[in-house]
């Protein structure tokens, strides 16, 4: 069965603590679990880099929520795939989510990666690379 992989980028309007992006990770988690939809957020210097993957019709459920939410602004779509199943990245998690800003070990590699994004709206690398990378960070 084929899944659809989704990466976003937008600036927050507010800065999230720590403990607001855990909050929201909790929500996302909820919710996700609803649609069977799994991902990974990063937060870094005021945006959200987000991967989305489950069913078409439950990301696109999803991610047209998510440009709705007022508590970020300027969404962009970075990438859009379809992958067989068992190459869901983040299969273990709903939603995990990662504050690079608060991080002091972060890898430099990925942290640059992050900036380019953040400046360019392109990768270094490419994005499904960048999570893949740092799902490796995680220890999954």
């Amino acid at each position: 069965m084929k899944i659809k992989q989704l990466v976003y980028i937008s600036k927050a309007t507010v800065p999230f603590t720590t403990d607001s992006l855990k909050e929201l990770t909790e929500v996302a988690n909820v919710n996700n679990e609803k649609l069977n939809v799994t991902g990974c957020m990063i937060y870094a210097s005021g945006y959200f880099l987000q991967l989305l993957e489950g069913s078409a019709e439950s990301v696109d459920i999803l991610y047209r929520k998510i440009e709705k939410d007022v508590r970020h602004k300027g969404t962009k779509l970075l990438l859009e795939s379809r992958v067989d199943e068992d190459r869901r990245l983040f299969d273990k998690w709903f939603m995990t989510s990662f504050n690079v800003d608060t991080t002091k070990d972060f890898p430099e590699e990925l942290k640059k990666n992050i900036a380019q994004i953040i400046r360019d709206q392109k990768a270094i690398i490419p994005v499904h690379r960048l999570f893949m990378e740092f799902k490796k960070y995680l220890g999954q």
